[in-house]
């Protein structure tokens, strides 16, 4: 054998090892690392970077059973200021029906 095919033959299997080790560092920081998450892919309630996935089932994931019984009661305080804020309205328009029929019963003209 010539010394220049060992030579070929050792660089061709240097460089067949190093893209192997190059594939292996490329698939140990897929597996182990959170892919780049961008804001759809955080965690509703604390931020944490989450694992892409292809399906949406809501507007917010999170990432934990108690960032999730959080988002939950935010909801539940959210639907609770509606529902007071909604009542207030009605107990003004009442107030202001109330306001109006009995200006109308006295029968003085009102400014507007």
């Amino acid at each position: 054998m010539h010394r220049s095919w060992l030579r070929d033959r050792a660089a061709a299997r240097s460089a067949e090892v190093r893209n192997q080790v190059v594939e292996r560092a490329r698939t140990l920081r897929t597996r182990l690392l959170p892919p780049p998450a961008d804001d759809a892919e955080r965690c509703g309630v604390c931020g944490r970077a989450l694992r892409g996935q292809h399906r949406r089932s809501g507007t917010e994931r999170a990432c934990s059973a108690a960032c999730a019984r959080r988002w939950a009661e935010r909801v539940e305080e959210a639907e609770r200021e509606r529902e007071e804020r909604e009542e207030a309205e009605r107990a003004e328009r009442r107030a202001w029906e109330r306001w109006r029929a009995v200006v109308a019963e006295s029968g003085e003209p009102t400014s507007s």
